[in-house]
């Protein structure tokens, strides 16, 4: 039941979200279902932390852990007898009104199937989990949770902890063969633990997949270790990151298996090892699409292959991306005094960035003969280039070279002198006329302006 439009207009924020006056309107009905879900016809089933006879208070000050833990057994069934997969009519939505809801131990949270859990706001609703007790208990602890919605509070855990941990010990009862399916996080805010999201904390082969994280916050307190979103299933594939903001951790999102798929719309400030490390032997790929980073290191992959498109970074120093045997494409991004390093087999394709110091190519990470970079067309420090290809010198693997270069109006120009060049390399005229050569080919290997040997290309036509 809802109120009419005037008193929707008058209970609901500027976004459209429901204020404190429009659930007390709802109890006043009678309709706010508290109580322990006794259900009955025009029950909203929404489970209050605060009802009786749950009695959460959430003055920042009272161990409410016991108190949560009735209301969250009363929404989806004891950790003995989950309503599951088996009954997910039986689920009630768990809401977490304003407050400060201190706990001591983890809100265990067991085979959730199509759930909602929600608070009145990440600025408004705080689960506070206690320092210096039981370090390693997670605030939130998932085993088994598919189609479920956590939305609109703020997480603390602490440090050698997760604030959500999605796991699955693969009894039945959350899906059909997963552990973390389909669910989705939006609103949130994340900090004060190892980890903010931790997907498959058992490792090996579990799956945890398809989660989307939607305008989250993860911010770090400068510890190492620390991690935004983490995950560790061979089968942790398609989780999507769009919007939000990750600071001051050692590692914004962190796959030491699986992937997170896609990262749309991020900013990314003051990491201390990378914005997005996903090194690891997962055959999968990501694409990093719209985001902004603050941090000296952005991308960190291996064996993972890498999409880039529109991207800047703006620390001035660092590198913006790292690739270990692995391949990526990048496509209108720009880097502001930061590096690439190839290493390995490496494969970089490049087009339409822009970098603004000389020495954007990293070569002492030691590409290997058969690793490349290519850019159809790159500005390097207001120069602009086309058709630039830097492969590894064949003679000790790690100094590039030029495999096709800028056009230049003369064999002695400064860009090409000084420049290692193979037999059958091109360099190109940057004004040709009819009649005249369009470039130059190599013939004899060696650096322009010294050992190596151009021969004019054949005039074009008149």
């Amino acid at each position: 039941m809802l109120p009419p439009p005037d008193v929707t207009a008058a209970y609901t924020t500027s976004d459209g979200k429901p204020t404190k006056d429009f659930y007390n309107w709802i109890k006043s009905l009678g309709t706010l279902q508290g109580g322990g879900g006794g259900g009955g016809s025009g029950s909203l089933d929404w489970i209050n932390v605060k009802d009786p006879p749950y009695n959460a208070v959430g003055d920042g000050a009272t161990d409410d852990t016991a108190a949560i833990q009735s209301a969250i057994d009363a929404a989806f069934g004891p950790a003995s007898a989950p309503n599951g997969t088996a009954h997910p009519e039986l689920t009630k939505q768990l809401y977490f009104p304003a407050g400060v809801f201190l706990i001591s131990n983890s809100l265990i949270f067991t085979k959730i199937f199509g759930g909602r859990i929600f608070g009145a706001g990440r600025m408004a609703t705080k689960i506070q989990h206690q320092l210096g007790v039981l370090a390693f208990a997670p605030s939130f602890s998932f085993n088994g949770c598919a189609y479920t919605t956590i939305s609109d509070m703020h997480i603390t855990a602490p440090f050698e902890s997760a604030a959500i941990d999605l796991d699955w010990d693969g009894t039945a009862g959350s899906s059909n063969q997963s552990n973390t399916l389909y669910n989705l996080f939006h609103d949130c805010q994340v900090d004060g633990g190892s980890y903010g999201v931790r997907i498959a904390k058992s490792g090996g082969s579990a799956m945890g997949s398809e989660n989307l994280i939607l305008n989250c916050f993860f911010i770090g307190n400068g510890d190492a270790n620390q991690c935004g979103i983490y995950t560790n299933g061979q089968n942790a594939l398609q989780n999507t990151v769009v919007g939000g903001n990750f600071q001051n951790l050692d590692t914004g999102i962190f796959c030491a298996r699986g992937v997170v798929s896609a990262v749309y719309g991020a900013g990314f400030q003051e990491q201390h090892s990378f914005d997005i490390d996903v090194s690891n032997d997962t055959a999968n790929t990501i694409v990093i699409s719209g985001c902004r980073t603050e941090s000296t290191n952005f991308i960190n992959s291996g064996l993972i292959g890498v999409t880039i498109n529109s991207c800047q970074s703006t620390s001035g120093s660092g590198v913006f991306l790292t690739l270990v045997n692995s391949r990526a494409q990048m496509s209108g991004c720009y880097m502001s005094g930061t590096q690439i390093q190839l290493s390995g087999r490496s494969k970089l394709v490049m087009d339409s960035c822009t970098v603004d110091v000389d020495n954007w190519y990293d070569a002492s990470a030691g590409l290997g003969s058969n690793g490349y970079v290519r850019a159809t067309t790159l500005e390097v420090n207001g120069k602009h280039y086309r058709a630039i290809e830097l492969v590894s010198n064949p003679a000790d693997n790690t100094t590039p070279f030029v495999r096709q270069t800028t056009s230049c109006t003369a064999l002695a120009d400064a860009n090409i002198n000084g420049k290692t060049f193979a037999v059958g390399d091109t360099i190109w005229q940057n004004a040709p006329a009819a009649g005249g050569s369009p470039g130059w080919i190599c013939t004899t290997a060696g650096v322009a302006g010294s050992t190596a040997v151009f021969k004019a290309m054949a005039n074009l036509a008149p």
